[in-house]
């Protein structure tokens, strides 16, 4: 669970996501590292893992899972899951309900 937990339950939604975005590591680093596109699929890997590498010491990783769950983000890499991965957890989940 993320410190602060009161404070983030008792916060509204738009400033929530600017709470959990201004504590993500990735807040100073290049967007384009968390979107492979580069047409070759061993470049992609590489940079996919990068941008993994930075989510897994993420202290707010849940929060962007979440929020790019909630709003169907369809490309990229959210919460430490590519596009694929984030397609099937969603799928798990909504079957465990």
């Amino acid at each position: 669970m993320e410190d602060n937990y009161h404070e983030v339950c008792e916060t509204p939604p738009i400033q929530l996501e600017r709470f959990w975005r201004e504590r993500a590591a990735c807040r100073n680093m290049d967007p384009n590292l968390f979107f492979p596109n580069s047409g070759r699929k061993l470049d992609n890997e590489k940079q996919e893992a990068i941008a993994k590498a930075v989510c897994a010491r993420c202290v707010v990783r849940t929060s962007c899972l979440e929020y790019a769950l909630r709003t169907d983000q369809i490309i990229g890499v959210w919460g430490g899951m590519s596009e694929e991965e984030r397609r099937n957890y969603a799928i798990r989940r909504s079957t465990e309900q």
